[in-house]
């Protein structure tokens, strides 16, 4: 079992000992890098747990679907390289789901629905292409923290958790 803490190491971990998530601005034309947005993109798209558009543009407005926070679920957890590898390991793995998955997007979902991160709409749909309400994301990320922690406290105002996989 591996532990780190979540929010002061798991990045920290990968940028090495002079990065910190501010040197990483975002290189989309639609994303400021002087806001929270900015600081927020940069880090998720330099470790590629969030990618743009092929027209350099990161459109933070458009609503993110089912399939899409799979895998950025996936990515944050485990890392890009890792989550990729295993999505790729387990696109052919079974799921209850009877809707189309797209290809590129099952591996994913079959790794947060095996950990309980995502269920379906339903028995028998998972609603890729569906958009990501507020509620299915307070649940979501309700059950990636309670899934995944061992422990989780907040201190000076910043939630930490230390985390195992």
């Amino acid at each position: 079992m591996i532990l780190y803490t979540f929010a002061r190491q798991s990045f920290d971990t990968y940028a090495g000992k002079n990065e910190t998530w501010r040197d990483f601005p975002p290189q989309f034309s639609d994303v400021d890098p002087d806001t929270k947005l900015g600081k927020a993109v940069g880090l998720l798209s330099h470790y590629k747990i969030a990618n743009g558009y092929p027209d350099d543009t990161f459109r933070p407005n458009e609503p993110i679907t089912r399939g899409q926070m799979a895998v950025m679920l996936s990515r944050f957890y485990w890392g890009s390289e890792e989550a990729n590898r295993r999505a790729k390991l387990q696109q052919n793995e079974p799921l209850p789901f009877k809707d189309p998955i797209p290809s590129a997007q099952r591996g994913y979902i079959h790794h947060v629905y095996e950990a309980d991160w995502m269920g379906g709409t339903s028995k028998t749909t998972f609603g890729t292409g569906q958009k990501v309400t507020r509620a299915q994301a307070a649940v979501i990320l309700y059950n990636l923290v309670h899934k995944t922690t061992e422990t989780l406290y907040w201190k000076d105002g910043v939630m930490s958790s230390v985390f195992y996989q």
